[in-house]
Parts: structure tokens; C-alpha cells; sequence
């Protein structure tokens, strides 16, 4: 019978430590929109590196203010179109 190490805080401080080397390194990048595709797949998808891409809501021309996403202001822009809602367990559409 395989006997495990009881997990205590020098665990969790090692798998810390070991996750934030494997996955953020020193730091996360930070890049200014606009950013190609191409870039970014090959910068940060391919090689699964977190990036926060600066100004990309409004370089993409998305209302960023607090009354867009106001109920009124939903139902002026979109009115009578019809789409459909997923839900998914745990929240976790596609």
C-alpha cells in the first residue's frame, strides 16, 4: 500500500511556487490594443501565456459606460431581435 505525504502548508506553498513557474513566470505581459491575431496566437495562445491586452474594449468600439448595459439600454438597441440563451452548468457557456 502507497503511503502519501499528509498535506500541510509546505504542499501548497511547493505547488505555489510550482505553478507560478510553469505558468506566469515572472510576469504577466501586458500589451496596448490593437494587437493582430497572428501576434497573439503566437505570443500568448500557442505557448498558454496570460496577457491583458490594454484599451482593447474600446480600440474594439464596445460602449464601456455604465448606462450600455443598463436594461433600458439593451432593449433600445436590440428591441425585437430574437437569440437564444445557453445555460450550462456551473456557468460555463461556450
Amino acid at each position: 500500500m502507497r503511503r502519501h505525504k499528509k498535506a500541510g502548508p509546505d504542499v501548497f506553498a511547493d505547488l505555489s511556487e510550482a505553478a507560478r513557474e510553469e505558468w506566469l513566470g515572472e510576469a504577466v505581459a501586458r500589451e496596448q490594443a490593437p494587437l493582430t491575431g497572428l501576434r497573439f496566437l503566437r505570443e500568448y495562445v500557442a505557448p498558454n501565456r496570460p496577457v491583458v491586452v490594454e484599451g482593447a474594449l474600446a480600440a474594439a468600439g464596445w460602449p464601456l459606460h455604465d448606462d450600455a448595459w443598463s436594461f433600458a439600454s439593451l432593449q433600445q438597441r436590440l428591441g425585437d431581435t430574437t437569440f437564444s440563451v445557453a445555460v450550462v452548468p456551473y456557468g460555463r457557456g461556450s
